[in-house]
């Protein structure tokens, strides 16, 4: 049956789905083992159908042939299939031991998809390998898919609720450890660190941390005070703002603090 099905869905593999006759014939074989030569499935495969080729993978997997599974939904996910549902496979099949990997493939088929556990799943790696700015910001993805009327079709209430609780933690997490943080740990978290995705992208509030972290950033590059100081006093205004996070309190207090020791400006002269 093996050499059959190579000569059979050669052509197929070619010309169709890109899939190596091998993958392709040991897929058929453990389809036909299951449901028969003559079934639907192994005529999906014979013509090619992608979706049946990811769920026999998916079946070999757990049956203890977890290299072929693996390099079949390499082949949908990496070819111009690019198959999301292998993508998510191949995520889970690396997510202990190799979370770079798992990383990548979370995080490619969470913004391709969109896909709501991916995303999650690419926050809680990058929460586990010490990635906190990346966790805050998938996660959150995650937990928002279904707040936003073009992607809510993709979200389901009670992972939405799992993100949100998670996104959460994370905060609280990190909240412990502000003043451990560097500077710039802190601008990139800022961002992320609302589950209410304040500031809004573009808005005045953004363009004001923007231009305070700028001003900030110029500062530390050319020693001229005045610029810390117009960082300093816009970083000022944002902190009197209630529509900021407790963890993005904190941040500003810290930045404000951190900027103060760097330029030995008293906050009585601004």
């Amino acid at each position: 049956l093996l050499l059959v099905a190579v000569l059979i869905l050669g052509m197929v593999s070619s010309q169709k789905i890109g899939i190596p006759a091998e993958l392709l014939a040991k897929a058929l074989n453990h389809a036909a083992a299951s449901d028969g030569t003559q079934s639907k499935l192994v005529q999906n495969l014979r013509n090619g159908d992608i979706d049946s080729l990811y769920g026999v993978a998916k079946s070999m997997h757990s049956e203890n042939d977890p290299i072929t599974s693996v390099l079949i939904w390499h082949q949908l996910a990496d070819s111009s299939a690019h198959h999301i549902p292998s993508m998510v496979a191949l995520g889970f099949a690396y997510s202990e031991g190799d979370k770079p990997q798992a990383i990548k493939y979370f995080v490619q088929a969470g913004e391709d998809g969109p896909h709501q556990g991916a995303l999650y799943n690419a926050g809680r790696l990058f929460a586990e390998i010490g990635e906190i700015t990346q966790a805050l910001a998938y996660i959150r993805y995650s937990a928002n898919l279904g707040k936003d009327e073009k992607t809510a079709m993709y979200a389901a209430s009670r992972l939405s609720e799992t993100a949100a609780k998670a996104y959460h933690i994370l905060s609280d997490q990190i909240l412990k450890m502000i003043d451990e943080l560097s500077l710039q740990q802190m601008i990139d978290i800022f961002p992320y660190s609302n589950i209410n995705d304040i500031p809004i992208a573009g808005g005045e509030v953004d363009k004001i941390w923007k231009s305070a972290i700028e001003s900030l950033q110029a500062f530390t590059r050319t020693g001229v005070h005045d610029q810390v100081e117009n960082s300093i006093i816009e970083l000022i205004k944002l902190q009197n703002l209630d529509d900021f996070s407790k963890i993005q309190k904190n941040i500003l207090r810290s930045i404000i603090s951190k900027s103060l020791e760097l330029s030995n400006i008293d906050k009585s002269e601004l």
